[in-house]
């Protein structure tokens, strides 16, 4: 049996949130970038006023449900794991481009970086996994053995052991970063 995660998926995750982070920079002045960045701004509102920790659990909760879904709906080749890097990938693009127009870009990667490598990491990860599932999927509709099961399995181990904890960090660095930090940002 290969490995849970190859290097195929990863260079196809990885091309395809580059990609997608280029055109939503790109698309930064468009219409549809303009109703996403209102419709991302009006569900992030609430959030606003809570506290650290009812918003650290929000974020983490947030991020790791989506990251273990993305590996779950992955048995439905590409279509979840890649559209949800393409998506995410893209807003990213438009909220960068909108964040380095309003307020520099040494504000932009301060509020950005400590937190975003991190989160992308699992985050990408997560969706490696999710289309090495496909794979997998693919290869036993062409009569191949794809050991699913053992798929899954060492995905979710990978999940477990990488994921959550990287996300964990990444929402503590993020509401530390977001609240006492660069408040107002």
């Amino acid at each position: 049996m290969k490995q849970a995660l190859s290097f195929w998926s990863i260079s196809l995750t990885v091309l395809l949130f580059a990609g997608s982070v280029y055109l939503g920079y790109q698309s930064a002045d468009s219409e549809v970038a303009r109703l996403l960045s209102r419709d991302l701004r009006a569900s992030l509102s609430p959030l606003r006023d809570l506290g650290a920790f009812p918003l650290l659990v929000i974020i983490f909760l947030n991020n790791s449900i989506k990251a273990l879904m993305v590996i779950v709906l992955g048995i439905i080749p590409f279509i979840f794991s890649s559209g949800f890097v393409v998506l995410n990938g893209f807003i990213i693009g438009i909220v960068v481009e909108q964040a380095v127009a309003a307020r520099g870009l040494g504000f932009t990667l301060l509020g950005l970086l400590p937190h975003g490598l991190l989160e992308l990491a699992a985050i990408l990860l997560s969706a490696a996994l999710g289309l090495q599932i496909g794979f997998a999927v693919l290869a036993a509709l062409g009569g191949k053995k794809a050991f699913l099961g053992q798929r899954y399995k060492n995905s979710l181990m990978l999940y477990l052991k990488f994921v959550l904890p990287a996300l964990l960090v990444a929402a503590i660095i993020e509401t530390i970063v977001g609240r006492y930090i660069l408040p107002g940002g």
